[in-house]
């Protein structure tokens, strides 16, 4: 078991909990390359197979948050929740493909296409190598269409380099 996964799951546990039996949902991105890299968030990315509003305004509610829908087509919501001075903000977003590993291969890096699945989250989902780049500070792109699915991704690399 990766150490790194223990402080992930008591970390967010209060959301684990919340999590129905016929739900499934995945940390994914920059929370999960976060952990790994040690570093603190404010923006927690959850993908939900299914439709990410209804859990999105459960847990808004739940947490007392602010609840608003970021993209209608895509069926993204944002949930933005107080805590004391903290800001913490919540995307939920509905998976594309039927399986984690195809939303997995549409994201940009390597780095940000891992996730942690809410029913096993002592492991991490890695189908394209995300933690062996982020230990040899490689910045690798998941398709040859990365860029061109989305442009602003080229700025993201220039940020990602710099940082990691």
């Amino acid at each position: 078991m990766n150490e790194s996964m223990v402080s992930f799951a008591a970390k967010y546990s209060d959301l684990i909990a919340l999590k129905r039996t016929d739900q499934k949902l995945y940390f994914v991105g920059g929370v999960v390359r976060d952990i790994f890299l040690n570093r603190t968030h404010s923006d927690i990315d959850i993908l939900v197979q299914g439709d990410s509003r209804e859990i999105a305004r459960m847990f808004a509610n739940h947490f007392d948050g602010a609840f608003f829908m970021l993209d209608e087509t895509r069926n993204t919501a944002r949930v933005v929740v107080n805590k004391g001075a903290d800001h913490l903000i919540y995307d939920f977003a509905q998976m594309q493909g039927k399986v984690i590993e195809e939303d997995l291969r549409l994201r940009d890096f390597t780095i940000n296409a891992m996730a942690v699945d809410f029913d096993q989250p002592d492991q991490v989902i890695d189908p394209l190598g995300g933690q062996e780049d982020l230990a040899s500070h490689i910045l690798q792109i998941c398709s040859a269409t990365s860029f061109s699915q989305d442009p602003v991704r080229v700025i993201r690399a220039i940020r990602y380099s710099i940082s990691c």
